[in-house]
C-alpha cells in the first residue's frame, strides 16, 4: 500500500493543475482511477470544505464520453439543492501546456465513503439499513419526479458521511416519465455492466424501459445490506442465463408480456423460463430462505420489488409510503422536470457536437 507521501506525490503528477499558487483547490489524496479520469480529495482554499475533484483527461477526444460526461454535469446542475442527489460546486476546464488538449475538472462535495465499502467493513443493523434505504429511494423519487432514471444504482453510487445518504454517479441517467412514456435504446446491457442490479427486462435487452429498473436496484441494495454480498451476482454468467435464476425469485402471477418489448429470440427465452417456474422443472425460490437476516418489513419490500412484471413493481413514492418508515420524518421533494437531449451523434459534424459540448460546459 502506497505511503501517503507516495499517494500526494502520484496526485502530484496526475493532476499538476492543482500545484499553481493561483489554483483555488490544493489536492490532499488519489481517490481513484479510471480509463478516462482521475479522482481525488481536495480543499478549498477560500472556505476549507473538504472537495472531491474529477479529472477528465483530454475530454473532448471521444465523442460518446463527452457527452456522458455532459449529461451528467447538466443533471448535477439540475439538481442543485435536492438533499438525497451528490451536490456539485464547480466546473472548469484546464490545460497542461500551451496548445495542449483541453482537461474538464469536476469538483463536488467530499462524502466519507461509499455503500459498498461500508457492506464490506461490517453487518449494517436495522436501523441502519432503514435510514439508507430511506435517503436512496428519496433520491430515487427525486430523480423520477424530473423525469429521470439513473440506470446504474449499485452500492458504490451511494455515498454517505455521517447521517448523509447521497446518489451519485449519474452519467448513466436519461430522461424518461414512468407514467407517460419508455425509454428506447438499444439495450439497458449496452450501459449497465453490474448485472446483479440489472432488472429482469434489462437482462433481456428489452429495448424499451422505465423507471421501474431503477427500484429493482434499490431492492437489490436492501439485499445486499442484509447478506453482504451482491444478492444476485453469479461469477461468469451470461446474462441471459442469470434471467433464469433471477426469474427464480420473482412474482411471476399476471406477467403481461406486453410490458417487455423484446427482440423474438428473447421473448421466447422469456417464455421458456415462466414455462419451467410454473411447471416446477425451476424450483421457485424464497428471499425468506435466503435472506434469514431480514426484518418482516423488509421482506415485504422485497416482494413487492423483486416482481417480474415491472408494471406492476412498486414505485419509489410508493415505497416512501410504507409504515416501515414511519419512525424517520421525510418530506417528499418535487424536483422541474428535466428536459435535456443529447446532441444526434449521427446528424451532425463531429466538430459540431465538439462545439456544442463545450458550449454546454460554459452555461
Amino acid at each position: 500500500m502506497p505511503t501517503e507521501d507516495q499517494n500526494l506525490e502520484t496526485v502530484r503528477e496526475l493532476l499538476p493543475e492543482l500545484l499553481d499558487e493561483k489554483s483555488p483547490l490544493k489536492p490532499l489524496q488519489l481517490l481513484g482511477r479510471g480509463a478516462y479520469s482521475v479522482v481525488c480529495s481536495v480543499i478549498d482554499k477560500a472556505s476549507g470544505n473538504l472537495l472531491a475533484v474529477k479529472k477528465i483527461a483530454n475530454w473532448l477526444q471521444d465523442s460518446m464520453e463527452a457527452q456522458r460526461t455532459i449529461r451528467e454535469i447538466k443533471l448535477l446542475k439540475h439538481f442543485q439543492g435536492c438533499p438525497q442527489i451528490v451536490q456539485l460546486e464547480q466546473v472548469f476546464t484546464t490545460s497542461n501546456y500551451e496548445g495542449g488538449p483541453e482537461n474538464l475538472m469536476v469538483v463536488t462535495e467530499k462524502l466519507d465513503q461509499d455503500l459498498d465499502s461500508l457492506i464490506k467493513q461490517r453487518q449494517l443493523n436495522d436501523v441502519e439499513r432503514r435510514w439508507i434505504l430511506l435517503n436512496v429511494i428519496a433520491g430515487v423519487q427525486q430523480l423520477h419526479s424530473a423525469n429521470v432514471i439513473h440506470r446504474d444504482l449499485r452500492p458504490k453510487n451511494i455515498l454517505l458521511k455521517n447521517d448523509r445518504v447521497v446518489i451519485a454517479d449519474l452519467g448513466m441517467g436519461r430522461c424518461c416519465a414512468r407514467k407517460t412514456s419508455h425509454l428506447r435504446s438499444m439495450s439497458l446491457l449496452k450501459f449497465v455492466s453490474c448485472t446483479p442490479y440489472c432488472a429482469p427486462e434489462g437482462l433481456l435487452q428489452s429495448v424499451s424501459y422505465d423507471s421501474s429498473v431503477d427500484v429493482w436496484s434499490i431492492g437489490c441494495i436492501l439485499a445486499e445490506m442484509l447478506c453482504g454480498k451482491a444478492f444476485f451476482r453469479q461469477e461468469q454468467t451470461p446474462p441471459i442465463d442469470q434471467l433464469s435464476y433471477v426469474m427464480s425469485f420473482c412474482d411471476i402471477t399476471n406477467v403481461d408480456m406486453n410490458s417487455f418489448d423484446l427482440y423474438p429470440g428473447n421473448l421466447e427465452i422469456l417464455e421458456n423460463n415462466l414455462e419451467k417456474l410454473r411447471t416446477g422443472v425451476v424450483p421457485k425460490r424464497s428471499v425468506r430462505d435466503m435472506l434469514p437476516s431480514a426484518t418482516p418489513e423488509e421482506l415485504e419490500i422485497l416482494e413487492k420489488i423483486f416482481v417480474l412484471d415491472p408494471k406492476r413493481r412498486i414505485t419509489a413514492e410508493q415505497l416512501l409510503a410504507l409504515p416501515y418508515f414511519k419512525q424517520f420524518a421525510y418530506s417528499k421533494v418535487v424536483c422541474p422536470m428535466f428536459t435535456y437531449e443529447d446532441p444526434d451523434m449521427w446528424k451532425h459534424q463531429k466538430s459540431e457536437i465538439m462545439e456544442h459540448m463545450h458550449r454546454e460546459i460554459t452555461v
